[in-house]
């Protein structure tokens, strides 16, 4: 399992390390808040964790995102799983229509899975997928990156 801590600040979202199990995790975060009575709490999301220290809730300050992504880089050459939801023609990039979007779709869920995807895909398209030159290329860690930036908080 790889382990993400994220540092959500007001202004911007900073990673802080990346370890492999809960225990590095926690004492990462003891050594961050400076405090010894700190606890991880999962949340109704199996891959969010609330840190609570002294038994006060925090305020969102430090989230641990977990989920085994390998990584990999896409391109027009080594495209993802078509998951057909909008375009039955094939996936497509460069412009805001239907291939775009089972492109957009077919990222996420290789990272976060179809649920997740489904509620991010559209703005995916439009941030990044619409964007792509024809010689575009995309890793699973600036997928991550994207999510992270735009969806820490949902």
């Amino acid at each position: 399992m790889k382990i993400q801590l994220i540092d959500v600040g007001r202004d911007k979202v900073n990673r802080i390390a990346t370890v492999a199990t809960a225990e590095d995790a926690l004492g990462i975060v003891k050594m961050y808040l400076k405090s010894s009575v700190v606890e991880l709490q999962q949340t109704k999301n199996p891959d969010i964790y609330e840190v609570v220290v002294g038994g006060l809730r925090s305020v969102g300050i430090v989230k641990v995102l977990s989920r085994a992504v390998e990584k990999k880089t896409y391109s027009p050459s080594n495209m993802p799983k078509h998951i057909m939801r909008h375009s039955p023609t094939g996936m497509s990039w460069g412009y805001g229509g239907s291939g775009p979007s089972d492109l957009a779709l077919s990222l996420l869920t290789e990272v976060v899975g179809l649920e997740e995807a489904e509620k991010y895909y559209q703005k995916f398209k439009f941030d990044t997928v619409a964007k792509f030159s024809d010689r575009w290329s995309i890793t699973t860690d600036q997928i991550q990156d994207w999510l992270v930036e735009n969806h820490i908080n949902d």
